[in-house]
């Protein structure tokens, strides 16, 4: 499993690309100035729609809110992997290799808080998929 940088690693290993979202448009505000200054980004707890039913969203109901700190995304997803993921900025959040426990998540489901514990609850989906826990 990689969260973010380590999603698109592996997207651009089984050949997908990768780039910016987009840049700012004019007179639209930069959450996050000091980072990739001029570049539209996510950034911040934000709602993800879940387009395809899979253990990793058990749980989770249809839009759990995820951490976000990103600008670049996977444009594509890689052959032989599924978008399971989305939102209305970032078309692909979230992927798995068709029949292999392979994911990737553009959100950082580590950074979870109690007011917002969606990330907490997947990763123990993910370590149940693995077989960590029971």
């Amino acid at each position: 499993m990689g969260f973010c940088g380590g999603y698109q690693l592996i997207a651009m290993a089984h050949g997908a690309s990768l780039g910016p979202m987009r840049r700012l448009k004019e007179g639209e505000e930069d959450p996050h100035p000091d980072f990739a200054p001029g570049y539209f980004k996510e950034w911040g707890f934000t709602p993800v729609r879940i387009l395809k039913a899979d253990p990793l969203f058990d749980g989770l109901g249809e839009e759990p809110v995820f951490f976000e700190a990103h600008y670049w995304e996977v444009k594509e997803a890689p052959p032989a992997f599924e978008v399971l993921a989305s939102t209305d900025a970032c078309r692909i959040q979230a992927i798995k290799r068709i029949g292999k426990p392979v994911y990737g998540t553009q959100f950082h489901p580590e950074h979870y808080t109690e007011e917002h514990p969606d990330g907490r609850q997947l990763l123990a989906n993910f370590f149940k998929v693995a077989g960590i826990l029971r």
